[in-house]
């Protein structure tokens, strides 16, 4: 049985995937902010409510996983941290929150997945939204774009020939 770790597991998309994943037969442990909302059982599935803002809280997730599973062979982002304000009237403190849930908080998980990616001629896919409904695209996605595909791009290259398996997803919808 295939082990996933999904970020983003609250949300609708993460919550399809994570459904998706379990007909196909994984266990599977959603990372989100908050579950209070969330209708989705399954034997085969596990919520870890986490701030992900938080990068040790992050960590100590990622390690509990772990060591319960022993295996990794999935990790998707599939976080949808679009800021609704226009970069330049967008508040630092949420500049920050954006980046670290966006950007610092996958490149974080992908660096502690990876050996075990590795081990497992696992996928890592980054589902990456450029902009929310109605809204403009922003510089802030921009960043978080560039940076997660440049990551994996380098990763690819360094990766591939150990059975390394990477997607990005760029999701812009119509304004």
């Amino acid at each position: 049985m295939d082990i996933a770790i999904v970020t983003g597991a609250e949300t609708p998309l993460g919550l399809r995937i994570i459904e998706s994943l379990n007909r196909s037969g994984c266990r599977v442990h959603g990372i989100g902010n908050n579950f209070s909302r969330v209708q989705y059982t399954d034997p085969q599935f596990q919520a870890h409510a986490v701030d992900l803002c938080n990068l040790e809280a992050l960590h100590a997730t990622f390690s509990e996983i772990l060591e319960a599973e022993r295996a990794l062979h999935i990790l998707i982002h599939a976080l949808d941290v679009t800021p609704g304000a226009a970069f330049e009237r967008l508040p630092v403190g949420n500049l920050e929150a954006v980046l670290k849930i966006g950007l610092l908080g996958p490149v974080v998980l992908t660096r502690l997945a990876l050996p075990n990616l590795l081990r497992f001629r696992g996928r890592l896919i980054n589902i990456i939204p450029t902009n929310k409904s109605g809204h403009a695209p922003s510089a802030l996605n921009a960043l978080i774009e560039g940076g997660l595909r440049g990551m994996n791009a380098t990763l690819f290259d360094q990766a591939r020939d150990k059975g390394l398996r990477m997607t990005n997803l760029i999701l812009r919808q119509n304004e």
